[in-house]
């Protein structure tokens, strides 16, 4: 860390590329520091075709590091019950999308650093739901809704989550739903069991989405393939 630290403080001119990119990516996580990539002037060669492909590499190798680092980059532990449990950090957020506009200020012709930027956003909004962070999620929709408005076509952020969450079964089984929802419930339950009531009522109302959203497709609430009403659901997991 002190080595990283104090080459953030001093011309970065002869740090080896890789070594650089490291400390680009630790910057990031841990805000020790930030240097932006010097702009091409007089004097200053343009950069070959090969050593853009290399820094384009090394970006999106920063990226799947950053980006796995929000996904499981938060320890839950209760040693008493033997629990050791990964989850997304919701707090990583703003710097995972912060070096993507690092990198899509640098490499402007590249769209697949906004595409892979627009597919971020879209599931951290999910995951910032899923925390209860409401006024968090909310704001980033908005965020991704002005930057990349085809990622997000949906003006409803709560519909908008709802889809997201529901994306991989467009037409929902009974089965399916009923995997889904019950997924979300024991979710719920083990995270109020544990403290964590934010991420708790999270679960809940993703469970309440899809809940509503397969009803909605269902139609007749007579039908043999309707689902129980939530808290009875809710109620046989606590049971069991």
């Amino acid at each position: 860390m002190t080595r990283a630290h104090n080459a953030c403080a001093t011309d970065t001119k002869w740090i080896p590329p890789p070594c650089a990119k490291l400390i680009s990516a630790t910057a990031h996580l841990t805000g020790v520091c930030h240097r932006p990539t010097p702009s091409i002037g007089p004097g200053r060669a343009a950069p070959s075709p090969k050593k853009d492909f290399d820094a384009i590499s090394a970006d999106r190798m920063i990226f799947q590091s950053l980006a796995d680092a929000f996904r499981q980059g938060k320890l839950y532990t209760n040693p008493a019950q033997h629990l050791f449990i990964l989850s997304p950090n919701p707090d990583l957020i703003p710097r995972v999308i912060a070096a993507y506009d690092d990198a899509i200020a640098q490499f402007e012709d590249n769209d697949s650093f906004k595409t892979s930027q627009a597919n971020f956003m879209r599931e951290a909004i999910v995951a910032l739901y899923s925390y209860n962070r409401i006024n968090e999620y909310k704001a980033l929709f908005a965020e991704l809704r002005r930057r990349y408005p085809e990622a997000a076509p949906e003006s409803d952020p709560e519909k908008f989550v709802q889809a997201e969450f529901t994306a991989r079964q467009q037409h929902l089984t009974p089965d399916t739903a009923r995997e889904l929802i019950n997924g979300a419930l024991y979710q719920s339950i083990f995270w109020k069991t544990h403290g964590d009531s934010a991420r708790a009522e999270g679960f809940q109302h993703l469970a309440r989405l899809t809940w509503d959203h397969y009803q909605t497709a269902l139609g007749a609430t007579n039908s043999p393939n309707a689902l129980p009403p939530l808290d009875e659901m809710r109620q046989a997991i606590e049971q069991n």
